[in-house]
């Protein structure tokens, strides 16, 4: 819709920010309420008894529904123009539910739409071209008119922020020389006060104690150096076994001769 505005002469700032500053639910509902009262749409009669779509189970409970799907309507064709029947049908669609069958998606009654892309015509907000419904210039001064009118209510009633108040910059005032001279001064005095409390008070560091990790570590190197000097011990005993029955021998042989 931004790029058919601009191309046909609109300005940015008048067809974006006003509409979209708003929340669209209340834009929507506040349009409903014009259409219904002020230009006196009216309600066909299967509005009554009828669904909105295949995959919905009720007709609509709410008595204006029709109108806020008027609303509704406008801001999709202000929003993604040029819009056709078809691709509204595939938003405004959803998933049926089929039992233990996978839900699967429908789109829209195109009976309701294409009604009411019509009534709009007839208004002077909306026009058909050879892509699709769009805008026109009625149809855009009156959500930029709407847009304003509840932006302002919406700020006097405290649920929406002022442009003005969320532009609040902090701009420090400039210092003057001398003001910035002593300013340095006072730096340098508290630096050199700090660095003398440093050179007083001498640094008491604090014993780490020793973590688990390394007391384990200690632990499994000890036992270690034991298996290690009772591996020696073995050995040494089994040598000196091998050579006491050597000397013994070696003395029998001696007495015989």
């Amino acid at each position: 819709m931004l790029r058919y505005a601009l191309s046909k002469g609109f300005e940015r700032s008048v067809v974006a920010m006003n509409v979209f500053d708003v929340p669209t639910a209340e834009l929507i509902s506040s349009i409903a309420e014009d259409l219904e009262k002020k230009f006196k749409v009216k309600q066909p009669e299967f509005t009554l008894f009828v669904k909105t779509a295949q995959s919905k189970e009720r007709a609509p409970q709410q008595r204006n529904w029709y109108y806020l799907r008027l609303g509704s309507l406008l801001y999709r064709v202000f929003k993604e123009g040029p819009v056709g029947v078809g691709s509204l049908r595939t938003y405004y669609g959803g998933k049926k539910n089929r039992g233990r069958k996978r839900h699967k998606f429908r789109k829209a009654s195109g009976k309701i739409i294409r009604h009411g892309l019509q009534q709009l015509e007839e208004l002077g907000f909306i026009k058909k071209e050879k892509k699709g419904r769009v805008i026109t210039p009625k149809g855009q001064s009156y959500l930029t008119k709407k847009a304003n009118e509840l932006k302002k209510k919406l700020i006097s009633e405290g649920k929406l922020k002022s442009p003005i108040g969320s532009l609040s910059i902090d701009v420090a005032p400039k210092a003057k020389p001398k003001e910035s001279q002593g300013r340095k001064e006072e730096e340098k005095q508290r630096a050199k006060k700090e660095e003398a409390k440093k050179e007083k008070v001498p640094e008491v560091k604090k014993k780490e104690k020793p973590s688990k990790v390394s007391a384990k570590k200690e632990e499994k190197k000890e036992e270690k150096q034991a298996k290690r000097a009772t591996k020696k011990a073995s050995e040494a005993k089994k040598q000196a076994d091998k050579i006491v029955p050597k000397e013994k021998a070696t003395a029998k042989t001696q007495a015989k001769k």
